[in-house]
This record gives C-alpha cells, structure tokens and sequence, in this order.
C-alpha cells in the first residue's frame, strides 16, 4: 500500500465537487473519507518503515512473507498506546515524537469522521490536516534508519 497514494486519494476526495452539486462544494461523505484516508496513510507509512528497517525493502524475489509479516505486525490500538506512552518516547528524537503525536490526532480525526454523525468537517480544515499529515510524514521517513528500526521493534516486541 503506497501511502502517497492515500495522500493524493485524500486529496481528491477533499477537492472534488460534484458538477451537479450547487453549493460547490465537496461533499461531506468526501471530507469524512479524506480525513479517514488521511489516517490511514500515515499508518502505512509507518508499516512500511517497519517492514523496510527490519527485513530490509520489499523484495519478491528473496523476502516478500517476511516483509508482509513485518508489515502487518503493527496493531492501530497498541500502536497509538505504545505512541502515547510518554517515558518511553522520551527515548525517541523529536521527528518521531511530532509523528506520533500526529498519527494520534489523525486517528481521533478518523475516529470523529467516521462515527460521529454531528462532526461537521471544513474544506479548510480537511486540506490543512492533509498538509500536516503529508510534512509528519515526510518528517518522519527523514529519520535515521537506525531509529526507526528501534521504533519498529518498540512497536511490535513486548518489553519487559
């Protein structure tokens, strides 16, 4: 799953008007499934940053089921709880801790978007989420190798 894919999809969803719709303006079923996408673009960012650093890059020839087993270790719930647990991201760079804390709110938008039937979404605030979620990203995947495999096994092993 390419989460440049997502984004631009998010993106879409957020700009586009229906001809027939007069009010020009996106739909709100749109806006939700964009902020949802959202999400979950940076959730596979993340899965593949996990994949890559403890198998190395996806590889069909040498590699692919324990790429695709690394990929789908990562579980949304224990993710962000592991993610808000302060003491040990203490541990973690600044980079990561903005993408965390990113990835959180993103999974509460998706939350209010998807199940909250009196959530009204912004064109506005939909575009400005994407462009946050695209820079935490960015932000992330510019982080030393080596820290995020520490991450990736943060985020799968249990510690005791």
């Amino acid at each position: 799953m390419d989460y440049a894919d997502l984004l631009r999809t998010a993106t879409f969803l957020a700009n586009y008007v229906d001809p027939t719709d007069l009010d020009g303006r996106p739909s709100e079923a749109n806006l939700r499934r964009s902020v949802s996408t959202a999400y979950y673009a940076a959730f596979h960012a993340l899965s593949q940053s996990c994949a890559d650093t403890l198998v190395g890059p996806y590889s069909e020839d040498s590699n692919e089921e324990y790429w695709v087993a690394a990929y789908r270790t990562l579980e949304h719930r224990q993710v962000k709880n592991k993610l808000n647990n302060g003491e040990r991201m203490t541990r973690f760079s600044d980079q990561v801790r903005d993408f965390a804390k990113r990835l959180g709110d993103l999974q509460d938008s998706r939350h209010r978007a998807d199940y909250d039937p009196e959530a009204v979404l912004e064109q506005d605030d939909v575009l400005q989420l994407l462009i946050n979620t695209q820079a935490a990203i960015e932000g992330f995947n510019a982080v030393p190798e080596r820290e995020r495999r520490f991450l990736a096994v943060y985020l799968i092993a249990t510690l005791r």
